[in-house]
């Protein structure tokens, strides 16, 4: 998401929720520009994160299936 600069929702584990575009991240923060300010947040203290935008995480080809095998 960070790469296509899309827009996300990160819900914080206190309920606040913070809009924005993923600037930069490292092993314990996130920042995120919103509105022309950068945040930084704890990735501890996140709870969610979720695109704006319906998207979908994961795609599977025809003659791709990975799926396990039933016993």
């Amino acid at each position: 998401m960070r790469a296509e600069k899309k827009t996300i929702v990160i819900y914080l584990l206190n309920g606040f929720q913070v809009r924005g575009k993923v600037w930069g991240f490292d092993n314990f923060t996130v920042i995120i520009d919103c509105d022309g300010r950068q945040e930084l947040i704890y990735k501890h203290a996140i709870s969610t994160i979720a695109p704006v935008e319906a998207e979908s995480i994961l795609v599977l080809k025809k003659g791709n299936d990975q799926s396990v095998p039933k016993e």
